[in-house]
């Protein structure tokens, strides 16, 4: 496991997630658990893993950039993984 890796457990296993290429440098650890955890959310969903990532790095800009509103598709799928 490198650092630009986060190891979370979902659906009964282990899963190494990758952070995306060129993400933020301002994101902190908390925001790199967080995109894990989004990213697990979303493939658990059914999203494909394109979408899933995409997802989860928008959910983690929300995070960081309070205001920041995205088209509505994409706001819905976050509102979707974000709530259980």
């Amino acid at each position: 496991m490198n650092k630009d890796s986060r190891l979370i457990f979902s659906q009964n296993s282990w899963k190494e997630i990758q952070m995306p290429k060129g993400y933020d440098p301002s994101w902190n650890s908390a925001d790199k658990w967080y995109y894990a955890t989004m990213l697990a959310a979303s493939a658990e969903k059914g999203f494909s893993h394109t979408r899933a990532e995409t997802l989860a790095e928008a959910a983690v800009n929300k995070r960081l950039y309070p205001g920041l509103v995205y088209d509505k598709l994409l706001e819905q799928d976050i509102i979707s993984i974000s709530r259980e």
